[in-house]
């Protein structure tokens, strides 16, 4: 009330109406901080007494999803070793991995704390909510997909890479679908853990960042396949 209606203070009145305190803008702002720093605390899987605690235990609190990211990025080591002769013949396709890396996870994670928030605050309608952020995904997935295209496009041009357009098609294509996906994933992901009763705020830990990972890379070297040693 005191956001919606820009109230200074709100009284504090016992059943019977009599007046025992107040609420002032201050202690709501001082509350509000310390929800969102309980809220960040959890989305990284961080304990509240973290700060105080020895830091070997605080090692030990974060290590069970730090060791889950690890066996998932084995599992791309492992998915990347099929992709060894397209990365031997074009090798320029590493240069831009850490860019398709990058904005499939920023987009996912933008995606999934603005969903996470959503559905704390009660106010969430899940299918507008989704509609919503979908249609936002595909904008800023195309718009990056065409400035990524572009950008490739003209450093590999000035540099006089050879197939500078078709790397300049894989990153862009790749752009679009990996960051698409993500953001489906951040969407999805709480909503799915929430409703199978699982906390949904360990989703925007190294797991989900891991899972973005895997399906960006495949996604890339998928589409790297296809257009250069299938058309």
């Amino acid at each position: 009330m005191i956001r919606d209606y820009d109230i200074l203070m709100l009284p504090v009145l016992t059943r019977d109406g009599e007046m025992i305190g107040f609420v002032s803008e201050t202690d709501a702002l001082n509350l509000m901080a310390e929800s969102h720093e309980t809220m960040m605390r959890q989305l990284v899987k961080v304990a509240e007494d973290d700060d105080n605690l020895p830091p070997h235990k605080t090692a030990l609190t974060r290590l069970p999803w730090l060791l889950v990211a690890v066996v998932l990025n084995l599992l791309i080591a492992g998915t990347l070793t099929s992709y060894e002769g397209l990365l031997s013949t074009f090798v320029g396709l590493v240069l831009f991995q850490p860019m398709i890396l990058g904005m499939a996870g920023n987009i996912g994670t933008q995606s999934m704390g603005v969903t996470i928030l959503s559905l704390h605050s009660g106010e969430i309608k899940i299918r507008k909510h989704f509609g919503r952020e979908l249609l936002i995904g595909l904008l800023n997935s195309f718009a990056s997909g065409v400035v990524g295209f572009g950008i490739v496009f003209l450093f590999l041009t000035i540099l006089g890479q050879d197939n500078a357009l078709m790397y300049a098609a894989v990153v862009g294509l790749s752009l679009m679908c990996a960051m698409i996906i993500s953001s489906l994933a951040g969407v999805l992901t709480p909503i799915i853990l929430l409703a199978v009763k699982l906390d949904e705020k360990a989703a925007s830990g190294p797991l989900i960042t891991t899972i973005n990972d895997f399906f960006a890379l495949q996604i890339y070297f998928l589409i790297a396949t296809l257009l250069f040693t299938v058309l």
